[in-house]
């Protein structure tokens, strides 16, 4: 059956406008427009070239940059902006579609300039509660949480390095922690250094048993000698290589990183940075407590005395690593050694602590100096003094209060779905914001849709990117009942802080029920 030509042309004009009326309607509800009709209007007059810089392109994989590094967000990539072609399923009639999207994430996210992912999240977290656009004077960027981490291990290096001299009996262990950083130096290599630059875990602790034995032999030499000549005995540096070499001694390996140890073993089991921050998920002074609790059951042969040493310096070495990556003048800031336990402190530093001292003017770090100074500093304290941080999902913790929405890996289709409910809840509740740990990664939850598919198998509506992107090992929590599938999704990043995929609930909950660091926290203003 032929058509007209009357027919065939309101045809194409009706599909050409189609897919724009639906962005520009999509877009109203979004900006939650007074006026839909004008707003509509408007964007369907907006000139080709404005609307195209306006409208977001469909994630493709960035081009991977010299240096190796692909966790990051391009200065050169435009903001993504909320359409239909990034919110909706593929299919655009699937039963029982819903859509919740925050337009304070959307606006107040913070670009990821390097693999600091635990600080730009809480920025643009804290931007979004607050009703603040990403380039707003009072926004908090990366580089003012980056400052309040690092202020915050090097008060705990401080702590722990205190902790191993008061062990030893000696003042201070400074001299043994920067001859340690020149000889690492001299290789270039550092405590947080990158890849084969960096030395740590069994490596720094073996490195340090060498450079401990040479340090030891010097001084019982001069020792000798001064008994001889009828001096002193040595002095205090070298009281301390001594007493460091005989709780040294157990540990074996080369300074290649080779085998293990004998008596305290243990503690040189290398941990990767995404266990470091588990293991830390406490506040300092509970971790504190715990470790003198235990350290104190040692027996009398000093295993245990020297155990705890080791297992101090271990810890100390990751604190400085993580203020190497985190310092000032550090052009690639790098968050690998903050866990949840950090995010949690510096939303608790941002309602009042980070914004002391305002006027003390020696060794003051230039990020704070931005984030408190002048008249917008005074109006950043006094809307930060409203955030809050909690965990909201997550596993049971024995010894830690249960989150609101506890998940387990047993969880059948029921406490699936309940946890589904309560965390979309507090998705769209007011001057609240969902920051995701996921795996090897912080992100903002940025949009949640749910619809029901009549596909069994996997649902046609994933783009291509998100089926590349996909982990291969990602398995839904519990197998679907029926042929009408249920799907449930996150919009949220990878890599990066700018959306970019969909990701299924049940993998999220598969991820989090598998391990205890994992979560979702929630930042919220009061």
């Amino acid at each position: 059956m032929s058509i007209s030509p009357q027919t065939e042309k309101m045809l194409r004009v009706r599909a050409a406008l189609e897919p724009a009326l639906s962005d520009a309607v999509a877009a109203a509800i979004v900006d939650d427009a007074s006026d839909p009709k004008a707003y509509v209007a408007n964007a369907l007059l907006r000139p080709p070239q404005q609307q195209t810089q306006q409208q977001t392109e469909q994630p493709a994989a960035a081009a991977e940059p010299t240096d190796g590094e692909i966790d990051r967000d391009h200065a050169s990539d435009a903001r993504p902006q909320p359409t239909t072609e990034m919110l909706w399923p593929g299919s655009f009639f699937v039963d029982r579609f819903s859509l919740v999207v925050s337009r304070h994430v959307f606006n107040g996210w913070v670009a990821q300039p390097s693999p600091c992912c635990a600080a730009a999240s809480v920025a643009g977290a804290c931007n979004a509660v607050l009703g603040l656009p990403h380039d707003a004077p009072a926004a908090l960027s990366h580089l003012h949480v980056a400052a309040l981490y690092h202020g915050m291990l090097r008060e705990h290096a401080a702590k722990r390095s205190a902790g191993v001299a008061r062990l030893l009996g000696v003042d201070s262990i400074d001299p043994v922690l920067e001859a340690f950083r020149e000889a690492l130096l001299a290789e270039g290599r550092s405590l947080g250094g990158r890849k084969e630059k960096a030395c740590k875990g069994k490596e720094a602790m073996a490195r340090l048993r060498d450079l401990c034995e040479a340090k030891a032999a010097e001084v019982a030499s001069a020792t000798t000698a001064a008994a001889q000549d009828g001096a002193e005995a040595a002095p205090p540096e070298g009281r301390v290589w001594s007493a460091l070499w005989e709780v040294m001694q157990s540990v074996r390996g080369g300074g290649g990183g080779g085998g293990g140890g004998g008596g305290g073993g243990g503690v040189l089991e290398e941990v990767a940075p995404a266990q470091a921050q588990a293991k830390e998920g406490a506040a300092e002074d509970d971790e504190d407590a715990a470790e003198d609790e235990a350290a104190g059951g040692g027996g009398g042969d000093g295993g245990g005395f020297g155990t705890r040493i080791r297992s101090e310096l271990k810890t100390l070495f990751s604190k400085l690593g993580g203020c190497e990556q985190l310092a000032p003048e550090q052009p690639r800031l790098a968050t690998t050694y903050i866990g949840n336990w950090g995010m949690h402190a510096a939303v608790r530093a941002l309602q009042a602590a980070a914004f002391d001292d305002a006027d003390a003017d020696a060794d003051v770090d230039p990020r704070l100096v931005s984030l408190r100074g002048g008249a917008v500093g005074a109006e950043r304290a006094a809307l930060c003094a409203r955030l809050r941080c909690r965990t909201l999902v997550g596993l049971r913790i024995k010894g830690s209060a249960a989150p609101p929405v506890v998940l387990r890996r047993a969880d059948d289709d029921d406490a699936v779905e309940a946890a589904w409910v309560a965390l979309k809840a507090a998705f769209s509740a007011e001057r609240s914001c969902l920051l995701l740990h996921q795996k090897n990664h912080y992100s903002l939850v940025f949009a949640m849709r749910e619809w029901v598919d009549d596909d069994d198998a996997a649902s046609a509506a994933a783009s291509p990117s998100e089926a590349a992107e996909a982990p291969a090992e990602a398995a839904p929590a519990t197998a679907p009942a029926a042929a009408r599938r249920r799907v449930r999704e996150v919009l949220t990043c990878r890599k990066g802080q700018r959306p970019t995929l969909w990701i299924d609930w049940r993998e999220i909950h598969g991820y989090i029920t598998g391990w205890s660091g994992y979560a979702i926290m929630e930042i919220t203003a009061e």
